[in-house]
């Protein structure tokens, strides 16, 4: 037997599923017997459900009340329940006295206050539990004790003070146990004893000051530790020492000032270490000296001044570095000496003012470097030269007022250059040169005036181009010539008074032009005759009084509709006899629809392309009821009404 109910304006049905969610229902009645595998009636106005009203349904098994006004529970027997972001403010001890095989329930963000003790059958299938975002602030010791299969408990962003020694079966499978969010300030050193399966714990962003050597098991399987956000200032050097699994230790946010040189087994398996957000103020030269697994550090947003070198292991595994945020004036040119894993390394944020030429293992795999925010005048010209595998260079936002012909090796593999935020004023024409894989360059919010005809490979992959924020007055009819994989190009919030008709490769693939906040005056008809698949233009906040009747290439089938937001200027061009219309937003219905796609910076994008059986509908299907977005967009000093959201279909 089908199901098919008529329920508010929309129904969406099938042999095991039914969806009735976002309509405006307060009270349900029971439906004839039926094959029904999962309910949905999330996002209602749902204040009661009758108990006889799943009496028929057979094959169900997942039921989902989440966002409604339900206030009071009848009993259901099914395998999941959803019953979150509702005003339950209470649940009976037998609500679950009848369920065979109930494994998830999901209470979460209600008003419960108190929880109690279960009447549960012995042979109960229970294995997820999930009070989260509740009012609850304490818990029962038994609580746990009739829950044979339970595996994931989540009371996290709760109103809970103070835990008890909970009371578990000794053969419990209890794995995930989330209490962050709470307002507990101590833990009991015997809480996990018993928990002889427990791999996840999550006491962040509680107000906890101190933890004592916790007991556990010997044969402990504790992996993931996460004391995040509380107000810890010290740590044990023991602490570490029983967790011969612990593979992941999050201490950041915290009150901590020292960093002890702890005492972990010999095949201790840890692999990250989160100490951000602290105040350690020094690092011992030999805290990770016993990490043989050690992947990960990041101490990032300390009061770190000076950094020793470290003594590790030369096989060590260490891939990230992150002292970004510190206080740190200088980095020793044998740091990263023996860091033969070494990948990605963050300085980001802190006081350095020069950059030595480091010693690196010839083999190294360092990819990234980060030194954004610093007080950086110079870099040196080969500075680069032994970072064989380097791909992205980050020195935004520092003092640098040259950049040098860097010498770097032939194969070298860098694809992304940052020097944004910096008081450079000029370019030399060969700094691209020989970088051969490079795809993306950012120049912006710098003090250049003139920009050269940069030499490079005329098989280069320069993909995006972004000098903005400049004081560049003009740009060479030729500047991208032989860009022929360029994509992007941003020259926003400079002093350009000319838009050039550009010399462009007849393949080119050019996406986006953003030419806004300049002082260009008029354009010419042909400016974009030679783009041939321009999706996005922005002339935006120029000084622009009229504006001709573009023309573009009539053999061009790839050109599309688009329009800047803030102008209203369009170049459309909807079939070869057609030739671009101005102030009016590209129609998403019709024979073109297929090849309209809305710019990325459209607002309300999505994926899906709209045409006239999809307007009206949000991507799922259901009626869109989002009201009309209006906005004034400005030409020039005249403002021009633009409707955003007038779509096929759409209020």
């Amino acid at each position: 037997m089908e199901f098919s109910y008529v329920f508010a304006d929309r129904v969406s049905w099938n042999k095991k599923k039914t969806n009735f969610s976002e309509n405006l229902n307060e009270e349900l009645i029971g439906l004839d017997e039926n094959v029904i595998g999962q309910l949905y009636f999330n996002e209602n106005k749902i204040k009661r459900i009758d108990e006889d009203f799943f009496k028929n349904f057979k094959r169900l098994w997942w039921i989902d009340f989440s966002n409604n006004l339900i206030e009071e529970l009848p009993l259901f027997n099914v395998e999941e329940l959803n019953f979150s972001r509702d005003k339950i403010k209470r649940v009976n001890e037998d609500f679950f006295n009848n369920f065979k095989k109930l494994r998830r329930i999901d209470f979460s963000r209600n008003l419960i206050e108190k929880i109690p003790l279960f009447n549960i059958n012995d042979g109960n299938l229970i294995e997820e539990l999930n009070f989260s975002r509740d009012k609850i602030n304490r818990l029962n010791k038994d609580f746990f004790e009739n829950f044979k299969r339970l595996s994931s408990i989540d009371f996290s962003n709760n109103l809970i003070e103070e835990l008890p020694l909970f009371n578990v079966d000794d053969e419990n499978v209890i794995c995930n146990l989330n209490f962050s969010g709470n307002r507990i300030k101590s833990i009991n050193e015997d809480f996990f004893e018993d928990f002889i399966q427990l791999s996840s714990i999550d006491f962040s962003s509680n107000l906890i000051e101190e933890l004592p050597l916790f007991n556990v098991d010997d044969e402990n399987v504790i992996c993931n530790l996460n004391f995040s956000g509380n107000k810890i200032k010290s740590i044990n050097e023991d602490f570490f020492e029983d967790f011969i699994q612990l593979s992941s230790i999050d201490f950041s946010s915290n009150l901590i000032e020292e960093f002890p040189l702890f005492n972990v087994d010999d095949e201790n398996v840890i692999c990250n270490l989160n100490f951000s957000g602290n105040k350690i103020i020094s690092l011992n030269k030999d805290i990770f000296k016993n990490f043989k697994q050690l992947s990960s550090i990041d101490f990032s947003n300390n009061l770190i001044e000076q950094l020793p070198l470290f003594n590790v292991d030369y096989g060590n595994f260490i891939r990230v570095s992150n002292f970004s945020g510190n206080r740190i004036i200088s980095i020793n040119e044998d740091f990263f000496k023996n860091c033969k894993k070494l990948r990605r390394i963050d300085f980001s944020r802190n006081l350095i003012e020069k950059i030595p030429l480091f010693n690196i293992n010839d083999g190294n795999l360092i990819d990234e470097l980060k030194f954004s925010g610093n007080k950086i005048k110079r870099v040196n010209e080969d500075f680069f030269n032994n970072f064989k595998k380097l791909r992205r260079i980050d020195f935004s936002r520092n003092l640098i007022e040259k950049i040098p012909l860097f010498n770097i090796n032939d194969g070298n593999l860098i694809d992304e250059l940052k020097f944004s935020g910096n008081k450079i004023i000029s370019l030399n024409k060969d700094i691209f040169k020989n970088f051969k894989q490079l795809s993306s360059i950012d120049f912006s919010n710098n003090l250049i005036e003139q920009l050269p005809l940069f030499n490079v490979d005329y098989g280069n992959f320069i993909r995006v181009l972004n000098f903005s924020g400049n004081r560049i007055i003009s740009i060479n009819e030729d500047f991208f010539k032989n860009c022929k994989k360029l994509r992007e190009i941003d020259f926003s919030s400079n002093l350009i008074e000319e838009f050039p008709l550009f010399n462009v490769d007849e393949e080119n693939i050019f996406n986006v032009l953003n030419f806004s906040g300049n002082r260009i005056k008029s354009l010419n008809e042909d400016i974009f005759k030679n783009f041939k698949r321009l999706n996005s233009i922005d002339f935006s906040n120029n000084l622009i009084e009229e504006l001709p009747s573009f023309s573009v290439e009539d053999e061009d089938e790839l050109v599309e509709d688009v329009i800047d937001v803030e102008t209203g200027v369009e170049v459309a061009k909807e079939n070869k006899q057609e030739k671009a219309s101005v102030g009016r937003r590209p129609s998403l219905a019709g024979p073109n629809a297929a090849k309209i796609r809305r710019p990325l910076w459209w607002p309300g994008r999505r994926q899906k392309i709209w045409t006239a059986e999809l307007a009206g509908q949000n991507i799922d299907g259901r009626p869109n009821v989002r009201p009309a977005l209006k906005r004034t967009a400005t030409l020039g000093a005249r403002p021009v009404a633009k409707n955003l959201d007038r779509e096929v279909g759409r209020p």
